[in-house]
């Protein structure tokens, strides 16, 4: 059934979410019981922690953010130290860097097989240069064995950022990197609606972070609470026909859905930013998220995997997306390129597939440096992206469907390393 939202866009009643919440109703009625009955806080804290012993020492955060700037806190740099990043990031990690007066320098990433390239890495290494973070985008991974052996060769803290990647278990071996940071915020796979873990081999550095984090004020109950609330309540809209009749009610009263859902999924932001990730997780947060990290079943993200592929398979050979070059993706986002993404996503909005730009955190890493490099691949990737509705419970007549549209209206992107558009893709800068 098809209703009219505006004079430019019809949207079909029955509509599959941009993305459902990684979490089964029975983890969300355990994080409930779990605000009046939180158990016993350090206990939780260890239970968490020594998930990840196999890939080394841990520590319970907020969130990734709180992590990161917890790591930059315990860290002996000069003002003006550089941090290479790979070029897309949530623009929080950037300004974190800033906050404590270091710079970021961004190097491209390659769209088909979504990692910054060696080369890239090496020519943004240089004097004031102290550490390399490599995100692992949309649900790939990138092999470090390279990178590791750069930043040994210059003596650089070699980080990662597995937010994306997760699968479900952490790693039977342990990581290349030095930290390697993992969430589970409200979107990520296996939600806890809030928590990360960062894994640190050097006890040192590890044990500084310790100690600032104990000195941060812990998390109220009340606004995990709220947030347990609030997520249940999106959980119950998650389905095609209350989300249809959602996005319709939306449209129907002169709002924009688009803007309202993402602000209403956004994590920490606004002038108390650093206030709000400089907190420890809650009692409450730690039991539930301990709970994921025992009970969740990764046969979920290979069933998303399986749908990623089936998708894949199904687009026209032509068109680009985020790790279209690599079978090693789990799709965490289906990430795909187009010339036309506005024309793209009111088609498939009209078709009852919620696509949308700008609904992901992702942005490109700005570097403020007069003699820096465009990272154009990346720049020309965020202004035309278009992420598409994509998990386990859609059924193959759908992912058929959005195909069919994606096929018929979509228009192949640029070539990776295309001319960009903006201004701001300006990053890392080659040192001589």
């Amino acid at each position: 059934m098809v209703v009219s939202a505006s004079a430019d866009v019809e949207f079909e009643l029955d509509m599959y979410v941009r993305k459902r919440f990684d979490i089964e109703w029975t983890s969300l009625f355990a994080a409930m019981s779990y605000l009046g009955r939180p158990g016993r806080r350090a206990h939780d804290e260890r239970r968490v922690e020594e998930a990840f012993a196999t890939e080394g020492p841990a520590l319970a955060c907020l969130s990734v953010r709180s992590g990161f700037d917890l790591l930059l806190s315990s860290v002996d740099w000069a003002v003006g130290s550089e941090v290479i990043m790979t070029a897309i990031s949530i623009p929080a990690m950037g300004q974190i860097v800033e906050h404590h007066g270091f710079a970021p320098v961004a190097v491209d990433v390659d769209t088909r097989l979504v990692r910054p390239r060696l080369a890239d890495i090496e020519a943004a290494i240089g004097p004031r240069t102290r550490a390399i973070v490599v995100a692992h985008l949309f649900g790939t991974w990138v092999s470090l064995d390279e990178i590791r052996a750069l930043a040994r060769r210059h003596d650089l803290l070699l980080i990662e950022d597995c937010a994306q990647s997760y699968e479900g278990r952490p790693r039977a071996t342990k990581s290349l990197a030095d930290v390697s940071m993992y969430s589970f915020g409200s979107i990520k796979t296996a939600t806890a609606l809030g928590g990360a873990v960062m894994v640190v081999k050097d006890p040192v550095l590890l044990q500084k972070m310790r100690l600032g984090h104990a000195e941060y004020p812990v998390m109220s109950t009340r606004e995990f609470g709220a947030k347990v609330s609030k997520y249940m309540a999106l959980c119950g809209l998650s389905l095609p026909v209350p989300y249809g009749a959602f996005v319709q009610l939306l449209e129907a009263s002169g709002k924009e859905h688009d803007l309202l859902i993402r602000n209403m999924v956004k994590g920490f932001s606004g002038p108390s930013f650093f206030q709000s990730i400089r907190q420890r997780p809650c009692a409450a947060q730690l039991r539930l998220l301990a709970r994921r990290l025992e009970t969740y079943d990764p046969r979920r993200v290979l069933a998303r995997q399986a749908r990623g592929h089936q998708l894949a398979d199904l687009l026209s050979p032509e068109l680009l997306f985020y790790g279209c070059g690599t079978r090693a993706h789990s799709y965490w986002l289906f990430a795909l390129v187009v010339a036309n993404p506005d024309e793209l996503i009111n088609a498939l909005r009209a078709a009852g597939f919620d696509a949308t730009s700008g609904s992901s955190t992702l942005a490109v890493v700005a570097t403020r440096r007069p003699d820096a490099m465009r990272v154009s691949e990346a720049c020309y990737g965020m202004e035309h992206v278009v992420y598409l509705p994509l998990y386990p419970q859609m059924p193959a007549r759908g992912l058929e469907q959005m195909a069919g549209v994606i096929n018929e209206v979509g228009q192949a992107g640029l070539v990776p390393g295309g001319a960009c558009q903006s201004n701001d893709c300006v990053s890392a800068s080659v040192h001589t």
